[in-house]
């Protein structure tokens, strides 16, 4: 039997300014493959949950944390953010924040660019998602004239292009 995707034993976190963890004590594993919701009110953690999956939390969100997350046999703890990105695509709340150039299919060519890829995979890729998410009549806008549902699917089309194992909306 292969090992879950995601493993997560024990883990607890506490932003420094809080006196309490906000994430208590979570234990579960997720297959290759498989679909998760994950839902509850503002404040219970939610998109702590999601940066900590990404590393973020609390390798540049510093904090209290306890126990481990394992991604694709990878400590998140342990692994830095950078090498974690080939195995964790992570979408958030606003899109704007995670924009950072001047052409819709420079946006998708970044992250490509940064593994190393060749230039003719790069190309084929950005046209790949640019096309399954609807922006394939965008590509020399600049982001931020996008509107905001048109910048989540450009983001979603960055995650896509590097075809990480997880994806965490």
């Amino acid at each position: 039997m292969s090992r879950p995707l995601v493993e997560i034993s024990q883990f607890s976190y506490g932003y420094p300014a809080s006196p309490a963890p906000v994430l208590r004590d979570l234990t579960f594993a997720i297959g290759t493959g498989e679909i998760v919701a994950l839902l509850g009110p503002t404040g219970a953690g939610k998109t702590t949950l999601c940066l900590a999956l990404a590393g973020l939390v609390p390798q540049f969100y510093r904090g209290r944390c306890f126990g481990t997350i394992r991604i694709a046999d990878a400590d998140t703890l342990a692994t830095p953010i950078h090498a974690l990105s080939r195995s964790v695509g992570l979408v958030l709340q606003d899109p704007g924040s995670q924009l950072l150039t001047t052409s819709v299919t420079d946006e998708v060519a970044f992250a490509l660019e940064n593994f190393g890829l060749p230039v003719p995979e790069i190309k084929a890729r950005v046209a790949e998602v640019l096309s399954a998410v609807g922006l394939s009549d965008c590509t020399a806008k600049h982001p931020q004239d996008l509107s905001g549902g048109q910048q989540q699917r450009l983001v979603i089309a960055t995650v896509l292009a590097t075809r990480p194992p997880l994806i965490v909306l």
